[in-house]
C-alpha cells in the first residue's frame, strides 16, 4: 500500500491524502468501553435526529468486526462522539472514546504546524534552502527551499517507493533519508513548477524540525502542539514496536475474515501521529475559533502560514500546511485523509460553520474520507 494523495473533490467535498506506521500486533490492556454508537443519555441535547443520522453512517461496524471512531466539532462548540465496531476482535474489546488510532498521512498538519511555529520565531526561514539543514543530499541544480517541501512542489519523489524493504521490515529515518540522498532521488521536476505530493517532503520537514530544535520530532510535537492543546491521547510514535495499550490493532479483510496488519516503519513527519477523534477536533479548534490574539500557536501570522497555498496549482488543487484547501471565502473546506497498513483516517474542517469532523478506522482501505464527508454533511 502507498501513501497515495486521492484527487480534490467539488467544494464543499472533501480534498485529501494517504500514510504512515503501524505495529507488531501486541495488544495491552484497559477496560472495555460501551460498544455501538451514541449513548442518548450522554448527547447532552445535541439534535437527536442527525446523531441517529451519524450512527447509520457507520452501521456497518459492529460486534465481531473492526470499526471507527468520529468526533464533531459543532458550531455552538460543543463535540458530539461515537465509537463503531472492535478495537481488538480477539479479545472482544470495543473501540471507545479513547481508542488511540495511527491517523497516517493527517499527521502532516501537525508537522507544518511546528515548521511554521519555527518560521515566525526566525529559528528557520521558508525560503531557506534544504541542503543547509541536511547536507546529506543535493547539491540540486536549482534550489528547494522549505516551502517547497511544505507545499510539495520539490519535485523529489516520494520514498516509499525506493526503499527496498516489506512493510514489516524494520525502516529508519536513516534508512529513508539514505534513498533520498541516492541517485533514484533525484529531483524530476524542477523545483517550484510542479505540485507532486511525495512523502518525502514531509520526512525531510521533519529531520529539519529535529535538527534546529535538538528535540525528536515526537518531543517538538508534543512540545509545541499536544500538550498547549490538552491533547492527552496523541504522540508521535517514531518506534513502532509493541501496540499502546490503548491503540486499536489493524486489520485487513482476508476472504470475509479480519487478519491483524501491521508496519514496523519508523518515518515521522509523514504519518505517525497517533491520537484520537476528539483529540483531533481540539486541533481543529484552531482553524474554526478565529485567530488568537497572542503570537504563536493559533495566532494570525500562524493561521496564515498554515492555509497559505503553494504557488502551484489552481483552484481545484491547492495545498497549505499539512491541509488541502478547497474553495474560497465562506466555502472554505479544510482537510486531509490518511491511509496506512490496518488504518484509515480523515479531518475536514469548514472555519465559517465552525464544524469539523474526525474520523478514524482500524480497516485496511476503509474509505474514512466518504465517512468523513457524509457526517460532515449531516452537522452543517
Amino acid at each position: 500500500m502507498t501513501r497515495l494523495r486521492a484527487a480534490a473533490l467539488v467544494v464543499p467535498v472533501l480534498l485529501l491524502a494517504g500514510c504512515s506506521s503501524g505495529g507488531d500486533n501486541v495488544r495491552g490492556d484497559s477496560a472495555p468501553s460501551t460498544q455501538g454508537g451514541t449513548d442518548a443519555s450522554t448527547s447532552n441535547g445535541i439534535d437527536p435526529e442527525r446523531i441517529a443520522a451519524t450512527d447509520d453512517v457507520f452501521a456497518e461496524f459492529g460486534e465481531g468486526s473492526p470499526g471507527c471512531a468520529v468526533a464533531v466539532r459543532l458550531a455552538s462548540g460543543e463535540v458530539h462522539d461515537a465509537q463503531f465496531g472492535e478495537r481488538d476482535i480477539d479479545r472482544a474489546l470495543p473501540i471507545g472514546p479513547d481508542t488511540v488510532f495511527d491517523v497516517a498521512s493527517v499527521s502532516k498538519q501537525f508537522t507544518a504546524g511546528v515548521i511554521a511555529l519555527l518560521s515566525m520565531e526566525g529559528t528557520i526561514s521558508l525560503e531557506d534552502d534544504i541542503t543547509d539543514h541536511i547536507n546529506e543530499i543535493g547539491p540540486f541544480d536549482a534550489t528547494i527551499t522549505i516551502d517547497d517541501l511544505l507545499h510539495h512542489t520539490s519535485g523529489l519523489p516520494d520514498y516509499i517507493g525506493l526503499l527496498d524493504a516489506g512493510y514489516g521490515d524494520v525502516t529508519t529515518m536513516e534508512d529513508a533519508l539514505d534513498v533520498i540522498a541516492s541517485d533514484d532521488g533525484a529531483p524530476t521536476a524542477e523545483p517550484g513548477t510542479l505540485f507532486e505530493y511525495s512523502n518525502t517532503n514531509y520526512v525531510l520537514l521533519a529531520l529539519i524540525v529535529e535538527r534546529v530544535t535538538s528535540m525528536s520530532m515526537s518531543d517538538a510535537v508534543a512540545e509545541r502542539i499536544f500538550e498547549p492543546l490538552g491533547m492527552q491521547s496523541s504522540l508521535v510514535r517514531d518506534d513502532q514496536g509493541s501496540l499502546l495499550d490503548l491503540q486499536a490493532v489493524g486489520y485487513d479483510d482476508d476472504d470475509g475474515g479480519w487478519t491483524p496488519v501491521g508496519s514496523a516503519w519508523r518515518q515521522t513527519g509523514d504519518g505517525a501521529v497517533h491520537s484520537t477523534p476528539t483529540d483531533l477536533v481540539k486541533w481543529a479548534e484552531l482553524f474554526l475559533a478565529g485567530p488568537a490574539e497572542q503570537t504563536g500557536l493559533g495566532s494570525a501570522d500562524w493561521l496564515a502560514l498554515m492555509m497559505e497555498p503553494g504557488d502551484v496549482g489552481d483552484g481545484d488543487d491547492r495545498y497549505g500546511g499539512g491541509l488541502e484547501l478547497v474553495g474560497d471565502g465562506d466555502d472554505l473546506v479544510l482537510g486531509h485523509t490518511g491511509s496506512w497498513i490496518g488504518y484509515g483516517s480523515a479531518l475536514v474542517m469548514q472555519p465559517s460553520t465552525g464544524v469539523a469532523v474526525a474520523v478514524t478506522c482500524n480497516i485496511e482501505g476503509v474509505d474514512a474520507e466518504t465517512l468523513a464527508q457524509d457526517t460532515f454533511d449531516i452537522w452543517t
